[in-house]
């Protein structure tokens, strides 16, 4: 065997080695990979569905409280039939919402003192929400 094809060799038999000791290395990459593509999904996924069914020019809401304005906004700004009774809400027209929605079914409070609504709401949640809010015809 010649010198250059001995070495030729030698180098893919060092690569081959290096390819499976970096096996569990590939591997965690491609979780990463693969986590970052589901994450993406359902970014993409969530937006154009938020985006068709909210209101035109509306934000998607990224709390709790931002969702229950959203709603009540959208249904007219009717009053709830009890006095808003949360102790963690304190603008007046975010406690009207957070009770009307409660009242209504579309959302819960987290206790019966407290609303939340500063809480994180995914947008599955929003679209949850929204299609108990105002369920297709």
């Amino acid at each position: 065997m010649k010198l250059r094809t001995r070495k030729f060799l030698a180098g893919l038999l060092s690569l081959g080695l290096l390819l499976q000791a970096a096996s569990p290395l590939r591997a965690f990459a491609a979780v990463i990979v693969g986590g970052a593509a589901v994450w993406g999904g359902y970014e993409i996924a969530t937006r154009v569905i938020l985006h068709n069914i909210l209101p035109e020019g509306a934000e998607i809401p990224a709390n709790r409280g931002q969702l229950a304005l959203l709603v009540w906004n959208t249904a007219g700004r009717p009053e709830p039939v009890n006095t808003p009774a949360f102790a963690d809400v304190a603008d007046a027209d975010t406690a009207k919402a957070a009770q009307w929605c409660v009242e209504q079914g579309i959302m819960e409070a987290k206790t019966a003192e407290t609303f939340k609504p500063e809480g994180w709401t995914p947008k599955l949640k929003v679209i949850e929400v929204w299609n108990k809010a105002f369920p297709k015809q």
